[in-house]
């Protein structure tokens, strides 16, 4: 029998906030630096959510968008 199990795997979401990011405005270069640095250290992106930035945290659009990350990833929000 085999006492060795496979290791777990380990994931994040980014949630990136930025008009200019949506419209195109202004390329995102910190969903790649994050995913490569959280690569080298053993963590998987698995997902990144990008938000308008004039909006309200608890917004229609923000507030879900952060709960479902937090869910994905069962951390608790602060």
């Amino acid at each position: 029998m085999n006492d060795s199990a496979a290791p777990a795997i380990v994931t994040a979401g980014i949630l990136v906030i930025g008009d200019e990011i949506l419209s195109g405005r202004t390329k995102d270069k910190n969903i790649g630096y994050i995913a490569e640095y959280l690569t080298t250290i053993g963590i998987d992106l698995d997902s990144a959510v990008v938000s308008p930035s004039e909006t309200d945290w608890q917004s229609e659009l923000q507030f879900p968008t952060a709960c479902f990350l937090a869910n994905r990833f069962q951390r608790t929000l602060p």
